[in-house]
């Protein structure tokens, strides 16, 4: 099992670049979209242009090989005042039948960024058996994780309570892949 908040670099300053004229060139589609708190970009045509890079990208990311392939992913674009609160993809977390590990990677920064660092408040540990949030023990176990250089990725298993701190300056754009074993 991968330790929430494992930090590594994947060096493909090409995947960076062709990621980033992406996210630029279809902006305008999914800046009215105000029911987004953060702007977020579905990857799914990207990838079927770029098999090459997506394959790369597979083989690059945790958890590397046994059966583990990237299920969906997306770019997020946090801006000033944007946050994404505390949340769990995994609604249950004592039916672990599978694991899953999102992996965020830094596609660019501003110089000037102040705030926006992942925020990891636990595996799932804290949850006691009816469900319910122990509230000590996520403040017991809180990480706070910042990346200053593209291709800088942070991963944590889905059963983590995570979030991203409000950026109070500047901007930051991750891609997100979350990878698990398909059945």
């Amino acid at each position: 099992m991968i330790e929430s908040g494992f930090k590594y670099s994947i060096n493909n300053a090409n995947l960076i670049s062709k990621v980033k004229a992406h996210f630029y060139s279809n902006k305008h589609l999914i800046e009215n979209n105000s029911a987004e708190q953060n702007t977020q970009m579905e990857m799914d045509s990207f990838w079927e242009k770029n098999k090459d890079l997506y394959a790369q990208l597979n083989r690059t990311t945790y958890p590397k090989g046994n059966g583990y392939f990237i299920l969906r992913s997306w770019l997020k674009y946090y801006d000033v005042n944007d946050f994404s609160g505390l949340h769990q993809e995994q609604d249950n977390p004592r039916s672990r039948k599978e694991n899953e590990y999102s992996n965020s990677i830094l596609i660019e920064r501003s110089e000037d960024l102040i705030g926006g660092d992942l925020v990891i408040a636990g595996d799932g540990q804290e949850f006691d058996y009816s469900g319910s949030v122990n509230e000590n023990n996520i403040r017991e176990r809180l990480l706070t994780r910042s990346v200053n250089t593209p291709g800088e990725v942070i991963v944590w298993d889905k059963y983590a309570v995570h979030g991203v701190a409000k950026v109070e300056k500047g901007h930051r754009l991750v891609l997100v892949c979350v990878k698990g074993l398909k059945c």
